[in-house]
């Protein structure tokens, strides 16, 4: 969040919109509730919410040992979207991120702990979940996220899982233009 402020006072922007997507949408949260007055917008796709993503002991041990095992990789990001032939680009991406710093950030995002200062966010808030998110689904990012941030809107995107951006980017590119059209 620090990095955040840092960038948005170099650029000179006193208010702006924020949208993040997964772990960045716990980021965007986290900065709307800190700086309320400064986020004009905000924008939550598949959010990871801000009170943590409790696991079992099986999944925590298999979401840690996805980093650095391309197959891993590609059979993950295959369950997390509507149509997986687009999962080879997703774990090359993720491929290139240490096990260290991925440790890192699982534990960042499954570990949050802030969701009492939602109520903080004064911003118009747009959260959007993936129909088919198997490990955030409508249900819990509603419930978990939307109803604790005051007046923010909820939608579900009907063909899409945890990357709604890369199972139908044209859709939530309407989603994003949404928030700034309204």
């Amino acid at each position: 969040v620090d990095d955040l402020l840092a960038l948005a006072g170099t650029l000179g922007w006193e208010r702006f919109a924020v949208v993040g997507h997964s772990m960045g949408g716990l980021i965007a949260q986290r900065l709307a509730a800190r700086v309320p007055a400064r986020i004009r917008r905000l924008g939550l796709l598949a959010p990871v919410p801000a009170c943590g993503v409790s696991l079992d002991d099986a999944t925590r041990s298999h979401f840690l040992s996805l980093a650095g095992d391309p197959e891993a990789l590609d059979a993950f990001f295959s369950e997390q979207l509507v149509d997986p032939s687009r999962a080879a680009w997703l774990a090359e991406i993720a491929g290139d991120v240490a096990p260290e710093v991925a440790a890192q950030m699982f534990h960042a995002w499954s570990g949050a702990g802030f969701a009492d200062t939602l109520h903080r966010i004064e911003a118009p808030t747009w959260v959007a979940a993936g129909a088919a998110d198997p490990y955030l689904p409508p249900a819990r990012v509603r419930t978990q996220v939307a109803e604790r941030i005051p007046g923010a809107q909820f939608s579900v995107i009907p063909a899409a899982g945890h990357y709604p951006q890369v199972d139908c980017p044209k859709e939530v590119a309407a989603w994003v233009a949404q928030m700034f059209l309204t």
